[in-house]
């Protein structure tokens, strides 16, 4: 058997590799740019991100993602946001034009939300002005309602009390613009936040929403305590009814189901009242305790409408969240299901 010599094969490898390497070495020198043409590129690269949008666009942008959210797609909803943060004050009219022309839906009630929210920061009481005189804009007017109660709530009183001759009564009640100053007037003074709530009660939806707005004043511990007997003095009727209804669960956090019941028979409320602001009680043990909170309510029944209405109650809580251990307490206590 010859053996060949190895050493015949290795100028063949070294000028394959080297080709190689020379090949490598052309291809890649064809791809990089010099320094100065870096530099440059970078330098418009920063210039177009500086250069200030075209509102155009950037409304295009907007309503383009906003499409897609409510198509169900939460980054573009973010997106939305983004863009429409970008927008300055000068360009928040133009906008809201644009979405006032908008065809009915959600994409036009986010956007006119969303914009009178950042022109209400900057002027409220111009935008009062402009969406009262609006009938499309009367629904949207929470933030601008709640920025001039920021400022002076007496006057947001005022206002609101004059927007009602011309907004309907059932889109100031469903939007409830009364809690929305109340609420901001009970943070600055609860005494004439109260007064105000509480004053008129020809109306009931707007009491009762005007009322909603006062629970700062319940939250406090030392107004509460001041209000609770302000309560016990005033005249029976709708007021207290909806007063008492509303402090029942907060008192019972801050006492007992024993003392929050004696609160509430030194009222004299309406049965119907009365049985509510029991109803909040228990909603209020439930969490904590729901045997003994069904037991306490069972044992304020007054009569079968009365029973009918707190064991519903229970029955559509307890009976659906643990129905197994509400069917147990039921029979135990040899009571029959509601029935109507």
């Amino acid at each position: 058997m010859i053996m060949r010599p190895v050493f015949v094969f290795v100028p063949v490898l070294v000028f394959a590799a080297a080709l190689s390497t020379w090949l490598g070495f052309r291809a890649g020198k064809r791809s990089v740019l010099p320094i100065s043409e870096l530099e440059n590129a970078s330098e418009r690269m920063h210039a177009e991100s500086q250069r200030p949008s075209d509102p155009a666009s950037v409304q295009r942008r907007i309503l383009y993602h906003l499409g897609k959210a409510f198509d169900g797609d939460q980054i573009a909803l973010a997106r939305a946001k983004e863009e429409l943060s970008g927008v300055s004050d000068a360009e928040l009219p133009e906008l809201l034009k644009l979405a006032e022309s908008m065809r009915r839906g959600e994409k036009r009630t986010w956007l006119i939300r969303s914009v009178i929210g950042r022109l209400a920061k900057v002027d409220p009481g111009r935008m009062y002005a402009y969406c009262l005189g609006k009938k499309g804009l009367h629904e949207h007017m929470h933030d601008v309602f709640a920025e001039l109660a920021k400022r002076d709530p007496d006057h947001a009183w005022q206002l609101l009390q004059e927007a009602r001759a011309e907004i309907p009564p059932r889109v100031v009640r469903s939007r409830n613009y009364a809690q929305h100053v109340i609420m901001e007037w009970s943070r600055q003074d609860w005494e004439g936040a109260f007064e105000a709530a509480t004053a008129d009660s020809t109306d009931k939806g707007f009491l009762v929403s005007a009322i909603a707005g006062l629970w700062p004043v319940f939250e406090n511990e030392r107004s509460r305590k001041s209000i609770l007997a302000r309560i016990v003095g005033l005249p029976e009727g709708e007021v207290k009814n909806h007063l008492g209804e509303k402090l029942a669960r907060t008192l019972f956090r801050e006492t007992n189901a024993e003392q929050t019941q004696a609160w509430l028979e030194s009222l004299d409320l309406d049965d119907h009242f009365l049985t509510n602001a029991e109803i909040q009680v228990y909603f209020e043990w439930y969490r904590d305790e729901p045997v003994a909170a069904a037991d306490w309510l069972a044992s304020q029944v007054r009569d079968a409408h009365d029973r009918f209405k707190k064991f519903s109650h229970m029955e559509a809580n307890w009976g659906r969240i643990d129905p197994e251990a509400y069917v147990a307490w039921m029979r135990k206590h040899g009571h029959a299901e509601p029935r109507e």
